[in-house]
This record gives C-alpha cells, structure tokens and sequence, in this order.
C-alpha cells in the first residue's frame, strides 16, 4: 500500500479508526512514520487510539491527530471527519461536533458535495443486532434524530465508518437517499477476507467499489454510481 500511495500523491488513505490495538510509544512512532511518509493518509479517532486519555500526556498523539474533528476541501470536495467517542467514554457525537457538522454542510459555492468518515457505525448501533455498542438504541436515536437530518439537508454523498468486519462482513445501507458504508479489518479470522472501500471521484460523479481480498485474489463489486 506504502508504494501505491507514494506513487501516487493525489490519494487518500483514510483509515477508519482504531488505528492501533494499544497506542504503546512504539505503536504511536509507527503512525506517525506512516504519516510523515505520505500527505495523504488520514486517521480518524476510534476507540483504541485513546485520544482522550493519551492527547495532553503524549507528544505524538498530538502530532498524528492535530484535530479532534475537522474538515479539508480538495477540489471543490468537502472531506469531514469525526470523532465518535465523548470524553464520557460513550459513542456517539457531542454537541460541539453536532455544530460543527452543521456548520460545515452548509451548502455553499465552497464545496460540490462532501463525504463524512467517523468510527463507530452510529446508524446501526453496533456491527448489527447480534453486536450491539453499549447504550445502542441511543445512539442509533442520535442518529436520525440529531445526525440524519442535518447531513441530510447537505450535499452528502455518502458516509463511512471503520468499526464493522470484525464479527462479520462489512455492511451498506442507504439511508435518506444517502449511501452509508461500514467496513472493518477481519483481524484473524480466515472466514472474513479483508475488504476496503476505493472512491473514485470522476467528471460525472461519484463510484464507490467494495473490495475484498481472498486467497490472493481481489474482487470488486461497484457498490455506487452517482
């Protein structure tokens, strides 16, 4: 991926979170490399990363998340992430980012149209019924009560989080016409091949391709067109 990526410097690899199982320094000094190396990959916060204990007492946390939450423009196209974890330690969105949201999808000359990136999967609650977060029907009611009609009313054109794979595949669901993907890492469990999302950002739109490696063989199934 290393020699993809520098290869090409008009990518991004957005990682979805839990970047590392446990930020030891030795884990940090390896994000960080990794971030040094190519502009254009992006960590978004999960749980494992630990911002909220680890931000005031680790240099180089502060270094690989500058932001807790923030936006980037690249031509025209308006990338959000956010942090899903309260200083609590529960998932969802704060008010503070709620805002910010808001603020940020306003729709405007500045931007076509905008992903959003998160960790946790605050639509379904969890990887799905069998595997629910903690306080799951709160969440998923801070969703479409709170979320859903503010991204809604921009011009999003799909959100993704990183928290799904680990107990079963990745899932899509289209929610108020908006694409909403989760995909995760399968660890090391042989039955669920890894798999990522590759959005190509082309004159006419948008394509989104689910991508899922087995047995040394990739296959791709064109999730989106729009």
């Amino acid at each position: 991926m290393l020699e993809i990526a520098e290869k090409n410097s008009y990518l991004k690899i957005i990682f979805g979170g839990d970047n590392v199982q446990n930020p030891t320094s030795g884990a940090l000094k390896f994000l960080l490399d990794l971030k040094s190396r190519f502009a254009g990959f992006r960590f978004v916060l999960g749980n494992h990363d630990r911002y909220w204990n680890l931000y005031d007492k680790e240099t180089r946390v502060k270094e690989i998340y500058p932001h807790r939450y923030f936006f980037e423009d690249e031509n025209n196209i308006r990338f959000i992430y956010l942090h899903t974890v309260l200083k609590s330690g529960k998932y969802g969105l704060d008010e503070e980012q709620l805002e910010f949201l808001k603020e940020s999808l306003e729709p405007s000359s500045l931007y076509r149209y905008a992903f959003i990136f998160m960790h946790h999967n605050l639509w379904l609650g969890g990887y799905g019924p069998q595997v629910p977060y903690p306080e799951s029907s709160r969440i998923i009611a801070q969703w479409k009560n709170d979320i859903l009609p503010i991204i809604s009313n921009g011009l999003v054109k799909g959100v993704f989080s990183g928290d799904g794979g680990g107990e079963r595949p990745g899932t899509y669901n289209l929610i108020n016409g908006i694409p909403h993907f989760s995909t995760g890492w399968s660890i090391d469990r042989n039955d669920l091949p890894p798999e990522w999302l590759r959005i190509d950002l082309t004159k006419e739109g948008v394509e989104i391709f689910w991508q899922k490696l087995s047995g040394g063989n990739l296959f791709v199934k064109k999730q989106l067109q729009r």
